[in-house]
Protein backbone atom coordinates (compact mmCIF):
# COMPACT_ATOMS: atom_id res chain seq x y z
CA UNK A 1 0.00 0.00 0.00
CA UNK A 2 1.22 3.35 -0.88
CA UNK A 3 1.77 5.60 2.22
CA UNK A 4 2.00 9.60 1.80
CA UNK A 5 2.63 11.67 4.53
CA UNK A 6 1.99 15.37 4.49
CA UNK A 7 3.21 17.90 7.18
CA UNK A 8 1.21 21.14 7.78
CA UNK A 9 -2.01 21.19 6.30
CA UNK A 10 -2.52 24.82 4.85
CA UNK A 11 -4.37 25.99 1.82
CA UNK A 12 -1.84 24.49 -0.43
CA UNK A 13 -1.38 21.10 1.65
CA UNK A 14 -5.08 20.64 1.04
CA UNK A 15 -4.42 21.48 -2.63
CA UNK A 16 -1.98 18.81 -3.21
CA UNK A 17 -3.73 16.34 -1.01
CA UNK A 18 -6.86 16.61 -3.50
CA UNK A 19 -4.68 16.00 -6.02
CA UNK A 20 -3.02 13.01 -5.13
CA UNK A 21 -6.23 11.64 -3.61
CA UNK A 22 -7.22 11.51 -7.22
CA UNK A 23 -4.31 10.35 -9.03
CA UNK A 24 -3.46 7.60 -6.57
CA UNK A 25 -6.52 6.99 -4.78
CA UNK A 26 -5.76 3.85 -3.37
CA UNK A 27 -3.30 5.73 -1.20
CA UNK A 28 -2.67 6.00 2.87
CA UNK A 29 -2.64 9.08 4.19
CA UNK A 30 -1.37 10.56 7.50
CA UNK A 31 -1.62 14.56 8.61
CA UNK A 32 0.85 15.80 10.97
CA UNK A 33 -0.50 19.22 11.86
CA UNK A 34 -1.32 21.52 14.71
CA UNK A 35 -4.64 21.77 13.56
CA UNK A 36 -7.00 18.72 14.52
CA UNK A 37 -10.19 19.60 13.38
CA UNK A 38 -10.07 17.49 10.19
CA UNK A 39 -13.16 15.93 8.93
CA UNK A 40 -12.16 13.03 6.78
CA UNK A 41 -12.07 10.33 8.78
CA UNK A 42 -9.93 8.08 6.27
CA UNK A 43 -7.18 10.19 6.83
CA UNK A 44 -4.74 9.50 9.89
CA UNK A 45 -3.67 11.94 11.64
CA UNK A 46 -0.12 11.77 13.66
CA UNK A 47 0.70 14.53 16.15
CA UNK A 48 4.67 14.24 16.33
CA UNK A 49 7.14 13.38 13.82
CA UNK A 50 9.02 10.35 15.90
CA UNK A 51 5.94 8.08 14.54
CA UNK A 52 6.97 8.43 10.93
CA UNK A 53 9.43 5.69 11.69
CA UNK A 54 7.19 3.14 12.01
CA UNK A 55 5.05 4.39 9.41
CA UNK A 56 7.22 4.18 6.51
CA UNK A 57 5.63 7.09 3.92
CA UNK A 58 6.83 6.09 0.43
CA UNK A 59 6.04 10.43 0.03
CA UNK A 60 6.67 13.01 1.90
CA UNK A 61 4.91 16.31 1.42
CA UNK A 62 6.76 19.32 3.46
CA UNK A 63 3.82 22.27 3.43
CA UNK A 64 4.54 24.10 6.54
CA UNK A 65 5.18 27.33 6.67
CA UNK A 66 8.31 28.42 4.71
CA UNK A 67 10.60 29.22 8.13
CA UNK A 68 10.43 25.29 8.61
CA UNK A 69 10.93 24.04 5.39
CA UNK A 70 14.73 23.30 5.59
CA UNK A 71 14.73 21.77 8.83
CA UNK A 72 11.76 19.28 8.15
CA UNK A 73 13.68 18.34 4.79
CA UNK A 74 16.88 17.92 6.45
CA UNK A 75 14.31 15.70 9.31
CA UNK A 76 12.70 13.38 7.05
CA UNK A 77 15.18 12.07 4.64
CA UNK A 78 15.55 8.46 6.98
CA UNK A 79 11.95 8.49 6.60
CA UNK A 80 11.35 8.35 3.23
CA UNK A 81 12.97 8.16 -0.73
CA UNK A 82 10.69 10.86 -1.92
CA UNK A 83 10.13 14.42 -0.36
CA UNK A 84 8.30 17.05 -1.57
CA UNK A 85 9.12 20.47 -0.66
CA UNK A 86 6.92 23.44 -1.22
CA UNK A 87 8.61 26.38 -2.23
CA UNK A 88 10.56 28.27 -1.24
CA UNK A 89 13.00 25.70 0.12
CA UNK A 90 13.69 27.99 2.90
CA UNK A 91 13.23 31.93 4.13
CA UNK A 92 16.94 32.12 4.89
CA UNK A 93 20.44 32.09 3.66
CA UNK A 94 22.20 28.81 6.21
CA UNK A 95 25.16 27.70 4.16
CA UNK A 96 25.11 24.93 7.37
CA UNK A 97 21.73 24.02 6.58
CA UNK A 98 21.57 23.25 3.05
CA UNK A 99 24.36 21.24 3.77
CA UNK A 100 23.13 19.25 5.71
CA UNK A 101 20.42 18.37 4.08
CA UNK A 102 22.55 17.56 1.59
CA UNK A 103 24.51 15.37 3.07
CA UNK A 104 21.10 13.47 4.93
CA UNK A 105 19.71 12.85 1.08
CA UNK A 106 23.05 11.66 0.04
CA UNK A 107 23.35 9.21 3.44
CA UNK A 108 19.28 8.06 2.46
CA UNK A 109 19.56 8.22 -1.09
CA UNK A 110 16.43 10.57 -0.80
CA UNK A 111 15.46 12.07 -4.08
CA UNK A 112 14.13 15.66 -3.50
CA UNK A 113 11.35 18.06 -5.14
CA UNK A 114 10.91 21.50 -4.48
CA UNK A 115 7.11 23.06 -5.24
CA UNK A 116 7.37 25.41 -8.14
CA UNK A 117 4.69 24.22 -10.14
CA UNK A 118 4.89 26.97 -12.75
CA UNK A 119 7.89 25.45 -14.52
CA UNK A 120 4.83 22.92 -15.76
CA UNK A 121 3.27 25.84 -17.39
CA UNK A 122 3.12 24.55 -21.22
CA UNK A 123 2.79 28.46 -22.47
CA UNK A 124 5.56 29.57 -20.04
CA UNK A 125 7.91 27.07 -21.95
CA UNK A 126 6.81 27.55 -24.99
CA UNK A 127 7.52 31.72 -24.61
CA UNK A 128 11.21 31.16 -23.19
CA UNK A 129 11.68 28.46 -26.22
CA UNK A 130 10.53 30.91 -28.95
CA UNK A 131 12.25 33.83 -27.52
CA UNK A 132 15.30 31.82 -27.70
CA UNK A 133 14.67 31.00 -31.24
CA UNK A 134 15.22 34.40 -31.59
CA UNK A 135 12.40 34.48 -34.43
CA UNK A 136 11.71 37.93 -33.12
CA UNK A 137 15.33 38.77 -33.10
CA UNK A 138 17.69 39.47 -30.34
CA UNK A 139 16.13 39.93 -26.76
CA UNK A 140 16.67 43.61 -25.58
CA UNK A 141 14.41 43.73 -22.19
CA UNK A 142 12.15 41.92 -20.42
CA UNK A 143 9.37 43.12 -17.68
CA UNK A 144 7.41 40.83 -15.56
CA UNK A 145 4.04 41.87 -13.36
CA UNK A 146 2.59 39.82 -11.10
CA UNK A 147 -0.17 40.69 -8.21
CA UNK A 148 -3.44 40.05 -6.60
CA UNK A 149 -4.68 41.24 -3.47
CA UNK A 150 -3.78 39.29 -0.42
CA UNK A 151 -6.88 39.62 0.95
CA UNK A 152 -8.94 36.98 -1.43
CA UNK A 153 -6.16 34.93 -1.37
CA UNK A 154 -7.34 32.09 1.17
CA UNK A 155 -11.15 31.76 1.82
CA UNK A 156 -12.01 31.73 5.29
CA UNK A 157 -8.78 32.74 6.78
CA UNK A 158 -8.06 36.31 7.93
CA UNK A 159 -5.25 37.22 5.77
CA UNK A 160 -3.52 39.11 8.60
CA UNK A 161 -2.90 35.91 10.49
CA UNK A 162 -1.40 33.67 7.71
CA UNK A 163 1.84 32.72 7.26
CA UNK A 164 2.20 35.50 3.84
CA UNK A 165 1.35 38.25 6.11
CA UNK A 166 4.43 37.27 9.35
CA UNK A 167 7.90 37.61 8.17
CA UNK A 168 8.97 35.56 10.80
CA UNK A 169 7.37 32.20 9.11
CA UNK A 170 9.17 33.47 6.13
CA UNK A 171 5.94 36.04 4.39
CA UNK A 172 6.10 38.68 2.40
CA UNK A 173 5.76 39.30 -1.34
CA UNK A 174 9.58 38.03 -2.28
CA UNK A 175 9.55 35.04 -0.97
CA UNK A 176 5.45 34.09 -1.59
CA UNK A 177 6.26 34.91 -5.04
CA UNK A 178 9.38 33.64 -6.07
CA UNK A 179 8.31 31.45 -9.24
CA UNK A 180 8.98 34.48 -11.17
CA UNK A 181 12.69 34.63 -9.37
CA UNK A 182 12.67 31.04 -10.17
CA UNK A 183 11.54 30.82 -14.14
CA UNK A 184 14.03 33.66 -14.95
CA UNK A 185 17.25 31.81 -13.50
CA UNK A 186 15.86 28.80 -15.01
CA UNK A 187 16.25 30.04 -18.45
CA UNK A 188 18.77 33.24 -18.04
CA UNK A 189 20.68 32.16 -14.96
CA UNK A 190 21.55 34.19 -12.15
CA UNK A 191 21.93 37.58 -12.72
CA UNK A 192 25.28 39.68 -12.51
CA UNK A 193 23.79 42.76 -10.53
CA UNK A 194 20.70 43.12 -8.75
CA UNK A 195 18.70 46.31 -7.49
CA UNK A 196 15.41 45.71 -5.07
CA UNK A 197 13.25 48.51 -3.43
CA UNK A 198 10.92 46.48 -1.11
CA UNK A 199 8.12 48.65 0.44
CA UNK A 200 4.99 48.22 2.66
CA UNK A 201 1.95 50.22 1.69
CA UNK A 202 0.38 50.26 5.04
CA UNK A 203 -2.76 49.08 2.96
CA UNK A 204 -3.12 45.87 3.97
CA UNK A 205 -1.95 46.24 7.77
CA UNK A 206 0.67 43.40 7.80
CA UNK A 207 4.09 43.41 9.07
CA UNK A 208 6.01 42.75 5.82
CA UNK A 209 6.83 44.35 2.47
CA UNK A 210 3.86 44.33 0.15
CA UNK A 211 5.12 45.16 -2.92
CA UNK A 212 9.10 44.86 -4.70
CA UNK A 213 10.76 46.12 -7.56
CA UNK A 214 13.31 44.49 -8.92
CA UNK A 215 16.11 44.87 -11.64
CA UNK A 216 18.64 42.54 -12.81
CA UNK A 217 21.37 42.82 -15.21
CA UNK A 218 21.75 39.16 -16.78
CA UNK A 219 24.00 37.71 -19.14
CA UNK A 220 22.46 36.47 -22.70
CA UNK A 221 24.73 34.74 -24.29
CA UNK A 222 27.39 37.87 -24.70
CA UNK A 223 25.11 40.43 -24.50
CA UNK A 224 23.78 42.33 -21.02
CA UNK A 225 19.99 41.44 -20.46
CA UNK A 226 18.00 44.12 -18.06
CA UNK A 227 14.92 42.11 -16.67
CA UNK A 228 12.42 44.02 -14.46
CA UNK A 229 10.04 43.26 -11.94
CA UNK A 230 7.12 44.29 -10.13
CA UNK A 231 5.66 41.98 -7.61
CA UNK A 232 2.83 42.76 -5.33
CA UNK A 233 -0.03 41.36 -3.56
CA UNK A 234 -2.30 44.62 -3.22
CA UNK A 235 -3.51 45.43 -6.03
CA UNK A 236 -7.28 44.63 -6.72
CA UNK A 237 -7.39 42.52 -10.04
CA UNK A 238 -4.91 39.53 -11.10
CA UNK A 239 -2.36 40.49 -13.40
CA UNK A 240 0.44 37.57 -14.28
CA UNK A 241 2.64 39.26 -17.01
CA UNK A 242 5.80 38.86 -19.14
CA UNK A 243 6.79 41.35 -21.52
CA UNK A 244 9.16 41.14 -24.01
CA UNK A 245 11.14 43.81 -26.38
CA UNK A 246 12.86 42.11 -29.07
CA UNK A 247 14.89 43.69 -32.02
CA UNK A 248 12.47 42.89 -34.51
CA UNK A 249 8.64 43.04 -32.00
CA UNK A 250 6.90 42.75 -28.45
CA UNK A 251 5.98 40.08 -27.38
CA UNK A 252 3.50 39.45 -24.08
CA UNK A 253 2.44 36.44 -22.41
CA UNK A 254 -0.07 36.81 -19.70
CA UNK A 255 0.08 33.78 -17.62
CA UNK A 256 -3.24 33.51 -16.13
CA UNK A 257 -4.89 32.98 -19.31
CA UNK A 258 -2.15 31.35 -21.31
CA UNK A 259 -2.11 33.67 -24.23
CA UNK A 260 1.05 34.87 -26.19
CA UNK A 261 0.61 38.06 -27.67
CA UNK A 262 2.64 40.22 -30.62
CA UNK A 263 2.49 43.82 -31.26
CA UNK A 264 1.23 44.37 -34.95
CA UNK A 265 -0.46 47.95 -36.48
CA UNK A 266 -0.56 49.45 -33.73
CA UNK A 267 -2.68 46.83 -31.37
CA UNK A 268 -1.90 43.42 -29.68
CA UNK A 269 -3.05 40.38 -31.34
CA UNK A 270 -3.20 36.92 -30.26
CA UNK A 271 -0.08 34.92 -31.23
CA UNK A 272 -0.95 30.99 -29.19
CA UNK A 273 -2.93 30.01 -26.90
CA UNK A 274 -2.77 27.11 -24.35
CA UNK A 275 -5.66 25.13 -23.14
CA UNK A 276 -3.72 24.73 -19.41
CA UNK A 277 -4.19 27.19 -16.80
CA UNK A 278 -2.08 27.43 -14.21
CA UNK A 279 -4.38 25.18 -11.70
CA UNK A 280 -3.77 22.44 -14.28
CA UNK A 281 0.28 22.71 -13.32
CA UNK A 282 -0.39 20.97 -10.08
CA UNK A 283 -1.47 17.73 -11.06
CA UNK A 284 1.05 17.44 -14.31
CA UNK A 285 3.56 18.24 -11.43
CA UNK A 286 2.26 15.37 -9.62
CA UNK A 287 2.43 12.93 -12.17
CA UNK A 288 5.57 13.48 -13.26
CA UNK A 289 6.82 13.11 -9.75
CA UNK A 290 5.22 10.01 -9.38
CA UNK A 291 6.15 8.70 -12.88
CA UNK A 292 10.03 9.65 -12.45
CA UNK A 293 11.79 6.58 -11.95
CA UNK A 294 14.89 8.45 -11.51
CA UNK A 295 16.39 10.63 -9.03
CA UNK A 296 16.89 14.26 -9.70
CA UNK A 297 20.53 15.29 -9.70
CA UNK A 298 20.89 15.98 -5.45
CA UNK A 299 24.03 18.68 -6.00
CA UNK A 300 22.07 20.66 -8.55
CA UNK A 301 18.70 20.67 -6.51
CA UNK A 302 21.26 22.07 -3.18
CA UNK A 303 23.40 24.48 -5.51
CA UNK A 304 20.44 25.61 -7.68
CA UNK A 305 18.07 26.43 -3.92
CA UNK A 306 20.97 27.89 -2.16
CA UNK A 307 21.71 30.54 -4.97
CA UNK A 308 18.01 31.23 -5.37
CA UNK A 309 17.62 32.01 -1.60
CA UNK A 310 20.98 33.88 -1.52
CA UNK A 311 19.42 36.17 -4.30
CA UNK A 312 15.91 36.70 -2.51
CA UNK A 313 18.66 37.89 0.63
CA UNK A 314 20.54 40.41 -1.90
CA UNK A 315 17.62 41.86 -3.34
CA UNK A 316 16.52 42.80 0.01
CA UNK A 317 20.16 44.04 1.28
CA UNK A 318 20.04 45.89 -1.94
CA UNK A 319 16.85 47.82 -0.67
CA UNK A 320 17.99 47.98 2.75
CA UNK A 321 21.34 49.65 1.37
CA UNK A 322 19.51 51.57 -1.49
CA UNK A 323 22.29 50.23 -3.53
CA UNK A 324 22.87 47.83 -7.24
CA UNK A 325 24.75 44.72 -5.49
CA UNK A 326 26.70 42.04 -7.59
CA UNK A 327 25.82 38.90 -7.47
CA UNK A 328 27.68 35.57 -8.15
CA UNK A 329 26.88 31.46 -8.34
CA UNK A 330 28.09 29.69 -5.52
CA UNK A 331 28.39 26.07 -5.09
CA UNK A 332 28.39 24.75 -1.96
CA UNK A 333 27.96 20.99 -2.54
Amino acid sequence: MYKILIIGYGSIAKKHHLILKKIKPASIFYILSKHQNLKNNSDKIIKDLKEVKEIKPNLILITTTTNQHLEYAIKCCEYSKEIFIEKPLSNKVSISKFRKLYKNAKKYKTNLNIGYNLRHLESLNYFFKLLKSLKFGKILSIDIQVGSNLKFWRKGINYKLSASAKKELGGGVLLELSHELDYVIKNFNLPTAVNGLLLNSNSLGIGVEDTAYIYMLNKNNSNILPITFKLDFIRSDKKRLISVYTKKNSLMLDLNSSKIYYYNTNKWKVFKTFKHKINDTYKIMWNKILKNNKHNNLEDFINYNFNLINLIDKIKKSSSKKKMINVSKIDIV
